[in-house]
């Protein structure tokens, strides 16, 4: 047993627009030199690739990928240094997170048996100040 965290950033309306994908993404675009091709390697069409991209940039408020046209002899892209930055920013608070978590988990889950006593559940139902379901309960989690 293990955790995983997922971590969006969001903009100042509460809109997600920065995510794994868009890491997976621009990294595609730092290997290959190439939108289309990243595109690919994720299965994403490249519309919705370009679109990933605008949003990012959009709420930024910069270029994170230069794009040069040319067609497939002469075209590409590339990441600006600000495009390098943000990625190695994100991993790193990734990173972070996911550490601070599994380190977390590991405390909080260290002893659990995978057995809990009725003792146990009460004690945390009462902490939460809720009460455990129990069968027959008249009223079910669903209608609540």
């Amino acid at each position: 047993m293990d955790v995983f965290v997922r971590v969006m950033l969001k903009d100042d309306e509460g809109e997600p627009f920065m995510g794994i994908g868009v890491v997976w993404l621009l990294r595609g675009i730092e290997k290959h030199h190439s939108i289309s091709q990243a595109a690919r390697d994720m299965e994403l069409s490249y519309p919705k690739a370009l679109r990933m991209i605008q949003t990012l940039e959009d709420t930024l408020g910069m270029p994170m990928v230069r794009r040069y046209k040319g067609g497939h002899q002469r075209g590409g892209a590339e990441l600006t240094a600000a495009g390098h930055s943000f990625v190695g920013r994100y991993v790193a608070l990734l990173t972070d997170i996911q550490n601070y978590a599994g380190e977390a988990f590991a405390r909080h889950f260290r002893d659990f048996g995978g057995e809990l006593t009725d003792d146990a559940d009460e004690g945390a139902a009462s902490e939460s100040g809720e009460h455990a379901a129990e069968p027959g309960d008249s009223e079910s989690a669903a209608g609540r």
